[in-house]
């Protein structure tokens, strides 16, 4: 299947963006809500990544965190109940 003409265009832009972004300096990754107390970690794969630790999250974080472990929990427990019902345990 060809491309159109539009479609082409399109492609042209994205490589055009990604290579200027690559002549100023590569890819800036965005700033997350955060206090700025993240730590720079390396799994034991080889992996970096940012973790930041319970004490630096602000109560907003924190009080938005708990929230949606009761919630996903509930979900989860909800999910288990039916499944029980429907296959008779």
């Amino acid at each position: 299947m060809a491309l159109t003409d539009k479609q082409k265009a399109a492609s042209k832009a994205r490589r055009d963006k990604i290579m200027a972004a690559a002549k100023q300096g590569g890819y800036v990754p965005q700033k997350r809500e955060g206090s700025g107390m993240s730590i720079k970690k390396k799994s034991k794969s080889g992996t970096t990544y940012y973790y930041q630790p319970w004490k630096t999250l602000t109560p907003e974080q924190k009080a938005k965190r708990i929230a949606y472990s009761k919630d996903y929990a509930a979900k989860t427990r909800a999910e288990a109940r039916a499944y029980r019902a429907e296959h008779g345990r």
